[in-house]
């Protein structure tokens, strides 16, 4: 047994897990308290951001534009804007992050096991480890028990971990995260707070929408080579903010450039996880403040995106939309670079505690030719359930630069049981494929939304829909 110290930690090496996480549990550990991360706290972060969304600091960068928004906004007959907030999110994949290294005699090279969605970037951890070149790192890609961005990062310090650890004993070592260390240790989607503005005419058509997020650059943390190359515009925080498929006269998309105050990472939709949630709830608020269905008013939109119009009439044929009475259900359409998925969403509400749970889900997808059906249906329904899962639990909190949730217990995931009847339709078009893979769960958070104002009259603008601010929101 053997005591490694790494740039940030401390492992324990033994001959099993259970033996070398019991002897760690012996440690007598004292961590700095003067780290200037000690002061960033969640909540103070999310009031900083929405007072940067407001007033910004600085120009914001402009991610999509056409026409005139601001002023068409202005001229319009009628105004509406709204502000969005969502929360830090833990990527929760199966597998906590791990790997095996064997690092060879003289120091220079290795033999590395380990599973991982970006295998330039392992290579290259190995290289800068050691202090090596390519032509030592032999790379062992093993099968991974999830990913969903989690293992994307540019210095993969669970690889970095295993190679120390080996090199220090001169042994093969493999290195396990415990799912305490992969949470506290987590990569996050980024908090935001999105402000939104839309214009309406008499009639009730949108002339004008405004959207803007104000998030860090995740690509300026995660790889800051990419970010000196890109920079200003971060397609990782505003994916889906740029509503390609919807024509509007006069549109803006910018990007309010806030501090980091959290390790950052890709997350499964990347940006489009919370700006769709944004864009399609505010959506249903202006086709509100127009009086009109929400259906329609989103049809006025893709008159020239007939693929687009047709998904929304399946899904609501599908549903039964025009007849739903007083069922609790909402509309929402968002896509992710250019596929698109129409969903609606049933609901049912418990008052009393707040839980929100789903009966029913209907999604009408078009992503191109569909290669292989099966597993592009697969993809589909794992992003609802992942899109259910983001919207209704999946929160992290930050006290004192810490994280505060730890395990499944305290960072709640989807269960099977809580997952609806999904029925899935997809479009047969003679087009490139365009990928499944994000598309499931941009439009559920906005669609569950919407449905709860159908059923209550209020509205759910901050992410995740926790009981208590579904209580609060109700007794308000």
């Amino acid at each position: 047994m053997d005591v490694v110290v790494l740039p940030d930690g401390v492992a324990v090496v033994a001959e099993t897990y259970w033996t070398a996480l019991m002897a760690r549990g012996t440690l007598d550990i004292t961590w700095s308290q003067n780290s200037p991360h000690r002061a960033y706290h969640s909540q103070h972060t999310l009031a900083l951001y929405a007072s940067q969304a407001e007033t910004p600091p600085e120009a914001p960068a402009v991610w999509a534009e056409k026409g005139d928004a601001p002023r068409a906004i202005s001229d319009a007959d009628q105004s509406v804007s709204q502000s969005y907030l969502s929360d830090y999110a833990y990527h929760a994949q199966i597998e906590p992050m791990a790997a095996v290294a064997h690092v060879d005699a003289d120091g220079k090279g290795a033999q590395v096991w380990a599973g991982t969605q970006t295998q330039s970037w392992t290579t290259q951890t190995v290289m800068e480890v050691l202090e090596t070149t390519k032509d030592r790192v032999r790379l062992n890609m093993m099968t991974m028990g999830g990913g969903f961005g989690r293992r994307t990062a540019f210095v993969q310090d669970y690889v970095r971990d295993a190679l120390l650890c080996s090199k220090a004993v001169g042994r093969p070592v493999k290195v396990i995260w415990t799912r305490e260390d992969d949470v506290k240790n987590g990569v996050f989607r980024p908090m935001a707070v999105q402000r939104m503005a839309g214009g309406l005419s008499s009639d009730g058509k949108l002339t004008g929408f405004h959207h803007r997020v104000a998030t860090p650059t995740v690509i300026g943390f995660f790889n800051l080579s990419r970010w000196n190359t890109v920079r200003p515009n971060d397609v990782i925080s505003m994916r889906g903010a740029e509503s390609k498929f919807y024509d509007i006269p006069d549109f803006l998309a910018d990007h309010v450039i806030t501090e980091r105050q959290a390790r950052l990472s890709p997350y499964r939709g990347i940006g489009a996880a919370y700006t769709g949630f944004a864009a399609e709830a505010f959506m249903d608020e202006l086709a509100d403040a127009a009086g009109r269905d929400p259906l329609d008013f989103r049809l006025d939109l893709v008159q020239d995106n007939p693929r687009g119009r047709h998904l929304l009439e399946k899904v609501a044929e599908m549903s039964d939309w025009r007849n739903r009475g007083d069922r609790a259900m909402g509309l929402a359409f968002a896509g992710y670079h250019s596929s698109m998925a129409a969903g609606v969403v049933e609901i049912a509400l418990d008052r009393d505690s707040g839980e929100i749970s789903l009966t029913n889900m209907w999604i009408a997808a078009d992503a191109g030719l569909i290669v292989s059906p099966d597993n592009a249906h697969n993809q589909i329904e794992g992003g609802a359930v992942f899109g259910i899962s983001c919207a209704l639990t999946e929160r992290i909190d930050i006290e004192a630069g810490e994280v505060l949730q730890s395990n499944f217990w305290d960072y709640e995931v989807t269960r099977a049981n809580q997952v609806p009847p999904i029925e899935v339709y997809m479009a047969k078009v003679d087009a490139h494929p365009t990928g499944v893979g994000e598309l499931g769960l941009p439009f559920v958070p906005p669609a569950i939304a919407n449905a709860f104002y159908a059923a209550t009259g209020r509205r759910l603008r901050h992410m995740p829909f926790t009981p208590d601010r579904v209580l609060d929101v109700l007794n308000g």
